[in-house]
């Protein structure tokens, strides 16, 4: 669809009869994250169907400190319930050991749906609900990386079939369909959170401390890149490397910062930043994050880089 050109009030209630019909008397599970796709098509899927949906956040390990609140605030202000569900020592234990990109990718699809299918043999739903968009599907087709959400098949997992209503729009687009449902500015400008979360924000072996670094360093870049009104901007844990603490070596973290305008993630550009906000940066992430021992700025475009590292 070309984004350009959506009539975002048609898109919702055609959304909504859509959904309605393929639903029919069923029930369906959603997993939100707190981001625009997944909460966008929740909103659109409860109001087709009401208690027949049921939404779960997966506390896998993987996401910001903030984000469990940020969710459970925006389905409480439109008067939707989730339930939280701690499945962090599953996903850590599957993935130990994994390094490379497409592996670690490809558990966290297994594990990710492998839970999901559990749960929803348990509450007795059949149908998946997805916030996929066409970005996502392009991406998949072209082979530039594995998202864990286009070309699954639901019945591998106890599903009977998914929904998708999004998958014919790009970011934009569906910031759109969040006014049009008339979700508040800082949802619908919510910065993009990829769905295995800090998964693809770590080099390497994915591990609890890694991840607690990237939950330390998250709102630092956040607050002090804020005023630059970037598409994306967050840290990455790279690898390590050799460092001076209290006069002696330290063997600690290196940490690039990514930075990017773009509108739709097809493309994005690097935004350049001032000399004396990339030293502020650098010294509160080493001064509130003694594991880290480096901090570096992320300077390519995409492509030939994307925006994500893994």
């Amino acid at each position: 669809m070309n984004n350009q050109n959506l009539d975002a009030h048609r898109f919702v209630n055609e959304s909504v009869a859509v959904i309605k019909n393929q639903v029919g008397n069923e029930c369906v599970l959603g997993a939100v994250s707190g981001g625009i796709d997944s909460t966008v098509a929740a909103i659109l899927a409860y109001r087709a169907i009401r208690d027949q949906l049921s939404l779960i956040f997966l506390d896998d390990g993987l996401m910001r400190d903030r984000d469990r609140k940020d969710v459970e605030n925006i389905f409480s202000s439109v008067s939707i319930s989730v339930e939280i569900m701690d499945v962090r020592e599953r996903f850590f234990q599957n993935l130990k050991g994994a390094i490379h990109h497409d592996e670690k990718r490809k558990i966290f699809q297994k594990v990710f749906y492998e839970t999901l299918g559990e749960i929803a043999i348990a509450k007795g739903t059949s149908l998946l609900l997805h916030g996929t968009i066409l970005t996502d599907v392009e991406e998949v087709e072209r082979g530039i990386k594995r998202q864990h959400n286009p070309n699954i098949d639901p019945k591998e997992y106890g599903f009977q079939g998914k929904l998708e209503p999004l998958i014919t729009l790009r970011k934009d687009g569906v910031r759109e369909v969040a006014k049009a449902l008339g979700l508040p500015n800082h949802i619908v400008y919510r910065k993009p959170f990829p769905g295995p979360g800090f998964l693809v924000r770590m080099l390497g072996e994915l591990t609890p401390e890694k991840a607690e670094i990237l939950r330390k360093a998250s709102p630092i870049v956040e607050e002090e890149f804020d005023s630059l009104e970037p598409f994306q901007v967050f840290p990455v844990v790279i690898g390590q490397a050799t460092g001076i603490r209290n006069d002696k070596p330290y063997y600690g973290y290196v940490l690039g910062i990514r930075c990017v305008k773009s509108v739709d993630a097809r493309k994005a550009q690097t935004i350049e930043v001032g000399w004396s906000l990339l030293k502020k940066v650098d010294s509160r992430i080493l001064e509130e994050i003694p594991e880290v021992i480096m901090v570096c700025y992320c300077l390519s475009d995409k492509p030939p880089a994307t925006i994500e590292f893994e």
